[in-house]
């Protein structure tokens, strides 16, 4: 209302205002109250719409259906205001059309004439309410349009892939990704690949979602490591040109068969977090500035300092350990965290998880720097990376040994722990690698003369510590070597003094050549030996050995 401009705190010292001061207080608010008033307008409540905008389609004979969800604003809707805009590109003008609502609905709908030949038309929507107000879709139309064409096709489809790199060969099967779009619609995605550039080998996408993701699980039994897989990605669309898109547009991408699981977060952070960890994933700003290699890293802050009170836990995926006969993990990592007067207030370390138990801390190879003296650290009395800056101030390879694991299931995780006080840039993680030797083990390489007669060798080390504290400190067991001069069956046996089997390897094939498995102390079910003495056995063809060894507890 017009009062609204005249509105004036009191001038004067009475309650009645000298009269030659009000108009000019009425100028002096004339402007902001013009500001208030038009901004509320322009961000009050409207009618509001849901549209699935309208895809390309080749049939230029048909009429086309057009129809919009319109949801009234507390002052209602005026239904006679319900309209469709529409051009064909190129014109100044829109033709507008007042829509029909579908009984007992909020749903509005006309179809469009057929244009018979091909065009781009341009369309928007507009309603009022009662006030009125007048909403818009898209909300800034007509300056932003919904379009679509009709008309022959003659756009390919578009792919979004990131390439595979080298594949663990002690997965189930590798999963190959694709995000495919088409204007008309996607009729089918397909991997094409080979092994070794052996035959060409087609496979079907499932389509993943609706979202237009396709995945393809590339089956790994025949699959060995050294292997290298060739394969690239071909889409078709639903048009009756059936437009093909691939990709790489010329060639294949390739990736090798190892033993090992490769994590360089470039494309996907594969890893996951708790609820207000620390850690994110990304290119960092801060800390190092950048990755150990590529672009993307984990780090508890990428452009900061990490926060007080964290309890920060960084999981891997789970690892698949049951084939392998030794494991290895190693990654790269930079860290600065706080440390003062001799004593480590912050820090971090390694844990893992063996078949989904809870998690229990490893140590590395070379140790930690020191251990967390803190009761405000979720982490107090552990030892942890961290201390003085020159600690970690640079990338370095840490290394920790995971064959007391093999046979199992396990996942790493990478845990991090500050106070309530002083903060700093925190601990950043690169290029994780977890290297596996497989359980049919080492035979020697290609070359190596076939030996002269099969032979079990003595264990080493002999006596070694087979109790659970080589779980928790991550000792190599014991190596058991041996030879066959045929290729066979071979089965190394490991039995008590009462003569009772604790753990077995059989070997189905093996060829000519020495061989190594080496036992973690454990038996069938994973639990720790009892310390004293055991007899472990040879078999292979009419060959037979036994020999002792002592474990410590």
């Amino acid at each position: 209302k017009f009062k609204v401009f005249g509105f004036t705190p009191e001038v004067g010292t009475s309650f009645h205002p000298d009269t030659t001061q009000i108009m000019p207080q009425i100028l002096a608010n004339l402007k902001p109250n013009i500001y208030v008033a038009k901004a509320a307008e322009r961000y009050s409540v409207r009618p509001e719409f849901s549209h699935v905008p309208i895809v390309d389609r080749e049939d230029t004979s048909q009429p086309i259906s057009v129809s919009v969800v319109v949801t009234p604003s507390p002052f209602g809707l005026d239904t006679s205001t319900v309209l469709l805009h529409y051009r064909e590109a190129g014109q100044d003008s829109f033709q507008t059309q007042k829509l029909e609502v579908v009984p007992g609905s909020s749903v509005y709908t006309w179809l469009i004439p057929p244009p018979d030949h091909s065009a781009v038309f341009q369309y928007f929507f507009s309603a009022a309410d009662t006030i009125p107000r007048i909403g818009y879709l898209p909300k800034n139309a007509p300056n932003s349009l919904f379009s679509f064409a009709v008309g022959e096709d003659l756009q390919p489809p578009q792919i979004t892939h990131h390439p595979l790199g080298d594949q663990s060969v002690f997965q189930d099967s590798i999963k190959i990704t694709a995000h495919v779009t088409d204007n008309i619609g996607v009729d089918s995605v397909w991997v094409v690949y080979k092994i070794n550039d052996g035959n060409v080998q087609r496979g079907l996408m499932a389509r993943a979602d609706s979202s237009g993701n396709f995945t393809f699980d590339l089956p790994t039994d025949s699959l060995k490591a050294g292997d290298t897989v060739a394969y690239k990605i071909l889409a078709v669309d639903r048009s009756s040109a059936r437009n093909i898109a691939k990709m790489p547009a010329t060639g294949f991408f390739s990736f090798q068969i190892v033993n090992s699981y490769f994590f360089t977060f470039e494309s996907a952070p594969v890893f996951t977090t708790n609820t207000n960890s620390d850690w994110q994933w990304g290119a960092p700003s801060s800390g190092p500035g950048i990755a150990f290699s590529g672009e993307n890293l984990w780090g508890t802050n990428l452009s900061g300092n990490y926060k007080n009170n964290s309890n920060s836990k960084l999981d891997s995926p789970p690892i698949n350990l049951k084939a392998v006969s030794q494991a290895r993990l190693t990654f790269w990592q930079w860290y600065k965290m706080e440390y003062s007067e001799n004593t480590f207030w912050d820090g971090g370390n390694v844990e893992i998880a063996v078949d989904d138990s809870d998690f229990v801390l490893i140590y590395p190879q070379d140790g930690y720097d020191g251990t967390i003296n803190n009761a405000a650290n979720v982490l107090d009395k552990q030892p942890v990376f961290g201390g003085p800056e020159t600690n970690g101030d640079h990338w370095q390879k840490e290394v920790f040994d995971l064959t007391p694991f093999v046979r199992h299931s396990v996942k790493i995780r990478f845990h991090f722990g500050s106070d309530s006080y002083v903060t700093a840039p925190g601990w950043y993680i690169d290029n994780v690698n977890i290297e596996l030797t497989p359980a049919t083990a080492v035979s020697d390489k290609k070359g190596t003369p076939v030996p002269a007669k099969y032979e079990l060798g003595q264990n080493y080390p002999n006596p070694f510590t087979g109790s659970a504290g080589t779980f928790r400190v991550g000792l190599s067991g014991t190596t058991i070597r041996y030879q066959l001069a045929r290729a066979g069956e071979a089965t190394i046996e490991i039995f008590n003094v009462l003569g009772q089997r604790v753990r077995q390897y059989r070997f189905v094939h093996q060829l000519p050549g020495s061989y190594r498995i080496i036992w973690d102390g454990t038996d069938e079910q994973g639990r720790f030996v009892s310390a004293g003495v055991y007899f472990y056995s040879l078999r292979a063809g009419k060959f037979h050995a036994v020999k002792k060894m002592i474990v410590l507890q």
